[in-house]
């Protein structure tokens, strides 16, 4: 039987698809995957790991050639590949796969956000069955299976054996800073800004801060030429580790960060991308609401006000326990094998 998994250019979309594709190979299951929508590189890496991926990746956001582009694709693909069932992850990239299979086969959804991104509002009312992450069932067709979380997060391990082997020591306050799994400039900007007024005010601290490609060489000289402590990456593929080693947690608000850090029950401070369409700003406002999270939106950040708020977790870090404890209740994470099992009994 073929199967299409429908996805988009980030890792908040690839890495659910991913896990419920391993939990389909690691079983013997008898289905035929195939991936669709990815960039090159992520294209490369599942290829290497014996999967099949159709589709191009278009290197311009021209709306209508693309969707043109995208349209005959999924022509192309539903009369050739023959699909049983088509599975989208969200994004524009699947939007017309999605759709127009609807007509011909089964289709679902997976919405891991606390609401629906722009192609999967639409394609929810198209498809047979929608899948859910963050928010309870609305309707009849909605089914909460939780966002899954990597099958390395459930590793246990050492806090202070992590420290050591990171450069840091038990009783320092460490920060991780990331900006989503590409980075953020305006995040890393703004971080080294505070972090430089943390020093000169003398406050004892470590960060590590996964800054994306471009920023790398920027702000691994800046905490170096600064004398600051730090462990610096354009991007970590096993986050078990850093959550591990960290007190606190700035970051933006996609669905799989935030699965992640209800599973490590990490205090937090988002900042929701400004240009998610409102799902990011929609996930960090449901966790302040619950008490679960420290929200700031970007355009409202100053380096004055972050410093404010650090400078506060490093002298009374006790005052902020309540957040890791609330987001830790809240358990929006699921197991991968379960997430997959929730999925497939409709397959």
């Amino acid at each position: 039987m073929n199967i299409v998994l429908a996805c988009e250019r980030s890792k908040g979309h690839l890495y659910p698809a991913l896990i419920l594709a391993e939990y389909i190979k690691k079983n013997n299951l008898p289905y035929n995957l195939f991936f669709y929508g990815l960039k090159k590189k992520d294209k490369f890496f599942l290829e290497s790991k014996g999967y099949k991926c159709w589709g191009l990746d278009l290197g311009f956001r021209n709306l209508l050639l693309e969707g043109f582009l995208r349209l005959i694709e999924a022509l192309v693909i539903i009369f050739i590949l023959r699909p049983k069932k088509v599975l989208g992850f969200g994004g524009r990239n699947s939007l017309f796969l999605v759709f127009i299979s609807s007509f011909f086969v089964p289709t679902f959804l997976f919405e891991p956000n606390i609401c629906f991104g722009r192609a999967n509002q639409v394609l929810s009312f198209f498809v047979q069955r929608v899948f859910l992450g963050m928010r309870g069932p609305k309707k009849n067709k909605e089914l909460k299976v939780g966002v899954p979380l990597r099958r390395g997060m459930l590793k246990e391990l050492d806090k202070q054996g992590v420290r050591k082997k990171l450069g840091f020591n038990s009783d320092l306050k460490v920060f991780l800073v990331f900006g989503g799994s590409s980075g953020s400039s305006s995040i890393n900007t703004l971080f080294m800004k505070v972090a430089l007024l943390l020093k000169n005010n003398n406050y004892r601290f470590g960060v590590i801060h996964l800054t994306g490609d471009r920023d790398f060489e920027r702000v691994q000289s800046f905490y170096k030429d600064n004398f600051i402590l730090s462990k610096v990456f354009r991007f970590y593929e096993d986050m078990e580790f850093l959550y591990t080693a960290s007190d606190l947690v700035i970051s933006r608000s996609g669905a799989s960060t935030i699965s992640e850090l209800s599973f490590f029950g990490l205090p937090c401070l988002l900042i929701p991308h400004p240009l998610a369409y409102s799902h990011q700003k929609k996930n960090a406002e449901f966790l302040f609401r619950k008490g679960s999270a420290l929200l700031v939106k970007e355009k409202e950040l100053s380096p004055d006000n972050l410093f404010s708020i650090l400078k506060d977790f490093l002298e009374a870090p006790q005052k902020f326990s309540y957040l890791g404890e609330n987001i830790y209740s809240l358990k929006i994470w699921e197991e991968p094998d379960i997430f997959s099992q929730k999925i497939l009994q409709y397959f």
